[in-house]
């Protein structure tokens, strides 16, 4: 069991589930960046996740050693899984809601921007999380230099 559960492990199968999903899941999630709107197929954003969880699994495969914190390591998978997910069933929720609300008053507008809102809050967490693997590496690379130090 503890050679399944590793960090690498648990990124690669999550890859495979994300590919997965897409036979079940057949959706656009609609991107608003500064007034211009991308309407992108779920397939094409499952490939890049599933790229970038590869890209990750492969980082903590060959250097889980340099890696010293395993919170950080376990926060920073959780999360690289999660989010994507979250983005996913907001914007699913939300088309399903379109169909039931009337798309030409000012409070449809306001609905559909708190919409965007939400979805750029968890894009930027995505992003600002791609952090912890570069402070976790700096982290166990001063340990190693100063093994006195308490950090």
């Amino acid at each position: 069991m503890a050679i399944i559960f590793k960090p690498y492990n648990v990124l690669a199968f999550a890859a495979i589930s994300y590919l997965i999903s897409t036979v079940f899941v057949n959706q656009t999630i609609d991107i608003n960046i500064a007034d211009t709107y991308f309407f992108v197929n779920y397939a094409f954003i499952v490939a890049f996740i599933c790229g970038f969880l590869i890209t990750f699994a492969a980082l903590y495969k060959f250097l889980n050693k340099y890696f010293s914190i395993k919170l950080l390591t376990w926060l920073h998978i959780s999360l690289l899984i999660i989010l994507p997910s979250i983005a996913v069933w907001i914007s699913d929720a939300f088309h399903k809601s379109l169909a039931l609300i009337e798309t030409t008053d000012a409070e449809t507008m306001d609905y559909i921007l708190s919409h965007h809102k939400k979805l750029n809050i968890i894009f930027i967490i995505f992003i600002f999380i791609q952090i912890l693997p570069v402070i976790n590496f700096l982290i166990s690379s001063i340990k190693k230099k100063y093994p006195s130090a308490k950090v």
